[in-house]
Formats: structure tokens, sequence, C-alpha cells
């Protein structure tokens, strides 16, 4: 058997004898776990160092936009669609995002409207896949990508245009219904 045993504000497990035990007893067991779990601070999951402690989970929608490089934003959004689950600092994304008509942007495409801002660590970029586009005057066969902006809720679009590497997407590369499909995870 199993019990609890109680100290200053804490609940510690013990056996059927009521000495405590370390890694022996689960709370919970199948056909009989427990409904709900609220706690106001951490989980530490594998460990109890800052390393092993879970204190943040969260799901919801936001907003993603196209801005120019002089934050010129899209006329309008036709499809603006965008969900996430935050777990820890991990950040993962998906959605889908079509402009209608591409009002005054000129230059680089700008993805906007990330829940939360990338990291702000050097050379700490997140990757966001194209998984579908539409309204792009590209060449065809050439993929599609984004990555984050350190310490921004932007990321860059990018184009495999190159035999060394990629470009950024221009408003010129976009028509005025151009969209994208797309998911990955950033911190």
């Amino acid at each position: 058997g199993a019990g609890l045993s109680g100290t200053t504000n804490a609940l510690l497990p013990t056996n059927n004898a009521g000495t405590l035990t370390n890694d022996a007893t689960s709370l919970g067991i199948s056909g009989g776990a427990f409904k709900d779990l609220f706690l106001g601070g951490g989980l530490f999951v594998g460990g109890t160092d800052a390393a092993h402690k879970l204190d943040d989970y969260e799901e919801g929608t936001f907003t993603p936009g196209f801005i120019d490089n002089s934050g010129r934003g899209a006329a309008a959004m036709a499809v603006a669609t965008g969900f996430y689950t935050k777990i820890g600092r991990m950040v993962h994304v998906h959605g889908y995002a079509v402009i209608n008509g591409l009002g005054s942007m000129n230059g680089l495409v700008i993805f906007t409207g990330l829940p939360f801002s990338a990291v702000n660590v050097t050379n700490g970029f997140g990757a966001i896949s194209i998984t579908q586009a539409q309204g792009l005057a590209t060449t065809a066969g050439h993929n599609i990508g984004m990555t984050t902006s350190p310490n921004s809720p932007n990321m860059s679009i990018r184009i495999f245009d190159s035999t060394i590497g990629t470009s950024d997407l221009t408003h010129t590369e976009l028509s005025a219904d151009g969209g994208f499909i797309f998911g990955g995870s950033y911190h």
C-alpha cells in the first residue's frame, strides 16, 4: 500500500507503514486516475533541477499577416488563421495566411503575428515549413520556408533559389492573392 504524509507546505509519499518513500509511488493507476491537477508552480519531470521543470503550457490562436521591410502591410487578409501550443519555451504553430491585395507593399515580404517573440539569442533561429503556397510569381520547383527573427514575432520568408543558399521573398514574387499553409516550432 501507499499513503501520504504531511509536512509544512508539502505532501510526501509513504509506504503502508508510513515510512517516507522516494521514486516508488505513482499518483493514480490505470482505471483509477485523478480528474484534474492544478498547480501554481511547475512540474518536475525526470529530475529536480531547473532544466527538468515544466512551468508553462498554453494553447490558443493568433492572427498572421504580411508586411514589407518598411512596415507597410498588405491591403487586407483574405485568410488569417493561426494556432499555437506553447510547452515551456517551445512554441508549435500552424495555420493558413492569404492576402487580399498587396496594398503599398514594396520590398521584402515579412510574415507577422507569431503569438510570442522568438528567443533573443544569436543564431537561435526557428524554422517554419511552408507546405502549400498559392499566388506566387517564383520559378517552379523552388521551395520556400520561414525563419524566426531574434526577439521578434516576425519571420523572414526565404526562397531556395540559389546554388549558394536562399534569398528573401519580395513583393514582386507575391501576387494579390498570395498565401501559405505553414507549420513548425520555435523558441
